[in-house]
């Protein structure tokens, strides 16, 4: 819902579902007024609101049917609210907070596009109202050379082959030229040198088409050389001289909204203490070297590393210390692997590694580079230094590995066999080992007495003790016995 602030109404401008089948334009849209119901209350204050179950608001107003859950969060612009982005589903308690973040945030990356839309939309009625009006002539042309000029976003004009006709005062102020520099310029060269073939390739497909409006993002160069990222619109325009065609392109400043989105995706997928990938990139990586190996044949290998002693950093010194270490470690870990390799921190004081398109042999000589990395490795706080050790357990991803699952287990199962073998040192998985299958064996029974202790499958008996000769005196002892029965008795 867009408002109308002339009539202090919010009119519906987009749907999506049962409230628009056609999937078409809105034949009949929604008017809501400002105050007014969920939607209303939301443009009212400029604050979300979360409705669990809107049979107990009095505020929900009933449309085409009944929805039993609603989430509303307002679009501002410039601290001014200019609509409301309303979800509704027929199951109550359906939207939670993690929704209510993202569609805030949605509408937060749609405000300067719809604000931009809504000024164009005026623009063009400012100019229909010209074409229509002879007598309003100058003052109409004075009233759109202002929005165009001072327009929050950069407009220009180019010829055919691309160079700038003309420009707005905002799009000078951008980028740092005086507008009449910028008359004469190809486009192209106010774009990074990489960009520079996107940049020709955009603007041909405009002439290609030229009957519909053509969008894409860029990136624009300032005269210091800095960058803007900006979303682009562009279309033929209609001249009386039909042979002489031109291009008019409006540059929308999305600068914070790209790096926000950069920043969101970086904290995505990496660690926040140590600034390695997180354990989520680390398995999407890990599963594509899998595939890669089952279709390509290709080789990988895959560490589970998990620090010695660690724990004794954190008891004595305190955990700051030890997310000091963790951060250090991690500098270590990234210097004495190959570009190629991916590390992460899975966890606590577990990492991982995949070494993409490395032998078992090649990944074994460079976890001993490791192994000797860590066990120089000085750690000072304060007055106190500490040393520590790492086991590793390592396995291939070949053409035989199933999924990221059986890898992972057969790592921690070897790097465990590491640590039973006296720690700091490498354990390679192998199939048949006698360590790894005591490992497996250990962990079945592990899940086998958990389950059985979840079924209620423990039993007492207890049975007498009793002296092999007659003493009528003997006290009774007993033996107490726990038996596990069902499926999981040997």
């Amino acid at each position: 819902y867009l408002l109308d602030e002339d009539r202090g109404v919010l009119v519906q401008k987009a749907a999506y579902g049962p409230k628009n089948p056609t999937a078409n334009e809105i034949l009949a849209p929604i008017e809501i007024p400002v105050g007014k119901g969920i939607v209303g209350s939301v443009a009212a204050t400029g604050r979300s609101e979360l409705v669990r179950d809107t049979r107990e608001d009095t505020r929900y107003i009933l449309d085409d049917d009944v929805r039993l859950s609603e989430l509303a969060v307002p679009v501002v612009h410039e601290e001014r609210v200019i609509g409301v982005i309303d979800s509704e589903h027929p199951r109550p308690g359906f939207y939670s907070e993690s929704h209510r973040e993202i569609l805030t945030t949605i509408a937060s990356m749609a405000s300067t596009k719809i604000a931009s839309a809504m000024t164009i939309e005026r623009l063009n009625d400012t100019v229909a109202l010209l074409e229509r009006t002879k007598a309003a002539l100058h003052e109409g042309e004075r009233r759109y050379r202002m929005l165009y000029d001072h327009h929050p976003s950069m407009f220009f004009t180019l010829d055919a082959t691309g160079v700038v006709r003309s420009a707005n005062t905002f799009a000078g102020e951008q980028l740092g030229y005086p507008v009449t520099s910028l008359v004469g310029m190809p486009l192209a060269t106010l774009s990074p040198a990489e960009e520079a073939e996107n940049v020709a390739e955009n603007l041909s497909e405009v002439l290609r088409a030229p009957e519909r409006l053509h969008r894409w993002e860029s990136c624009r160069l300032t005269c210091d050389g800095d960058r803007i990222y900006v979303r682009e619109t562009a279309r033929v325009v209609n001249l009386d001289d039909e042979e002489d065609v031109s291009i008019l392109v409006v540059s929308e400043d999305i600068t914070d909204t790209f790096n926000l989105a950069r920043e969101l995706q970086y904290q995505a997928s990496h660690d926040a203490l140590t600034g390695l990938y997180n354990r989520r990139e680390f398995e999407a990586r890990a599963r594509w070297a899998i595939q890669d190996a089952r279709l390509e044949g290709s080789e990988h290998a895959l560490c589970y590393l998990d620090l010695d002693q660690f724990k004794v950093i954190n008891d004595t010194s305190g955990h700051v210390a030890g997310d000091e270490m963790l951060r250090q470690l991690s500098g270590l870990l990234r210097d004495n692997l190959r570009k190629s390799d991916v590390v992460a921190r899975l966890g606590g004081d577990e990492f991982g590694v995949l070494m993409q398109y490395c032998s078992l042999k090649r990944a074994r000589e460079i976890a001993d580079v490791l192994i000797d990395a860590i066990t120089a490795f000085r750690f000072q706080w304060g007055e106190r230094a500490f040393r520590i050790g790492a086991s590793i357990g390592l396995v291939a991803i070949t053409e035989h590995m199933e999924n990221l699952s059986e890898a992972l287990a057969c790592a921690d199962a070897a790097c465990y066999a590491a640590k039973e073998a006296g720690r700091n040192r490498i354990h390679v998985y192998a199939p048949d080992d006698e360590k790894v299958l005591k490992r497996d064996r250990e962990m079945r029974w592990a899940v086998r007495i958990s389950e059985a202790l979840e079924r209620d499958q423990f039993t007492l008996y207890h049975q007498p003790i009793r002296s092999v000769r007659a003493d009528p005196e003997e006290t009774e002892h007993f033996e107490i016995l726990v038996r596990m029965s069902g499926d999981h008795a040997i």
